[in-house]
């Protein structure tokens, strides 16, 4: 349906929406480049969460792969606070 692009720290951000009329939500799925690299790499971020702030603390705690879960905000806020 629509994108946003942006620059952040030298990576290179992006967020395609996407609607689903059928169940009647937005999609937003994250993807990245990191610094040096040429090929975009998927977020572990919740697809129901289609923010900037979100996909910077991503960035900011260290592109942290999914494990059984996709990553939200309140998960990323307490994941940095750990690392402080």
């Amino acid at each position: 349906m629509g994108s946003s692009s942006w620059d952040y720290k030298g990576y290179k951000l992006n967020i395609d929406i996407d609607i689903h009329w059928d169940n009647d939500c937005m999609k937003g799925y994250h993807w990245y480049i990191a610094p040096g690299e040429t090929h975009g790499k998927d977020a572990a971020i919740t697809p129901y969460d289609w923010t900037k702030e979100t996909f910077e603390l991503f960035i900011d705690a260290g592109c942290p792969e999914r494990q059984r879960f996709n990553w939200d905000k309140e998960m990323l806020l307490d994941k940095l606070k750990s690392l402080w």
